[in-house]
């Protein structure tokens, strides 16, 4: 989703089986029900413009088990997200954060491997 695009609406890729991995460069705001049910995409790569995900944005997205976000730590935290019972899916995502280099500490971390696709360090 091009840097544009400053909102993702309401079910705009409701149940798109297609989508194999989901980017967000620009938007600020998740919709609700937005990627319901796009079950066959393993990972999110979420710019740090993310400010909200509203509810059931990522349910029954099965496949999913990264997100990878460009931000950090305090800044995802600051991301406006529902109630627990509404945001079930992070239960089973590992949300990992950006570093150009491998990285020393504890934590999960991501970059970018020779073809451009996000990848977990090691």
């Amino acid at each position: 989703i091009p840097a544009a695009v400053t909102k993702i609406g309401e079910n705009a890729f409701y149940s798109c089986d297609f989508l194999k991995s989901i980017t967000i460069l620009g938007a600020a705001e998740i919709d609700v029900r937005a990627f319901f049910g796009c079950s066959s995409a393993t990972y999110a790569l979420i710019s740090d413009k993310l400010a909200k995900i509203d509810n059931y944005a990522f349910l029954q997205c099965t496949s999913l088990k990264n997100i990878f976000f460009t931000g950090d730590s305090e800044a995802w935290e600051n991301i406006e997200i529902p109630a627990e019972e509404d945001i079930a899916f992070l239960e089973n995502v590992n949300v990992a954060f950006y570093s150009e280099t491998a990285p020393t500490g504890e934590g999960s971390f991501w970059h970018f491997d020779e073809n451009g696709i996000p990848t977990l360090w090691n």
